[in-house]
């Protein structure tokens, strides 16, 4: 999508995926800010998270991502997925602070 993402993440303990956001919060915007000489957040929200306990649910929403860019039509999102193909897994690994 060209304003948002969707994350599926299963992390090792519960505060895994804030401690990733905020290492988005804190490196990306700084890397973006200094590459578009501009200041500022990039987020219009809080960052959202839900647990997904059912495993039809978990696959529904995997589902959810891997089309929401073909539904929305968006071209150059498309051309991403095909390279990267349908599972891509990546581990982080220490990123509390």
């Amino acid at each position: 999508m060209t304003n948002h993402v969707h994350l599926l993440l299963t992390a090792s303990t519960p505060e895994e995926a804030g401690a990733l956001m905020k290492m988005l919060g804190q490196r990306y915007v700084q890397y973006v800010n200094r590459s578009y000489r501009r200041s500022g957040t990039l987020w219009e929200g809080r960052f959202r998270s839900s647990l997904l306990q059912e495993e039809d649910y978990l696959l529904e929403c995997h589902r959810y991502n891997e089309l929401n860019p073909v539904r929305a039509a968006i071209n150059e999102l498309l051309d991403v997925i095909s390279l990267v193909g349908s599972r891509t897994d990546i581990f982080f690994e220490n990123i509390a602070p």
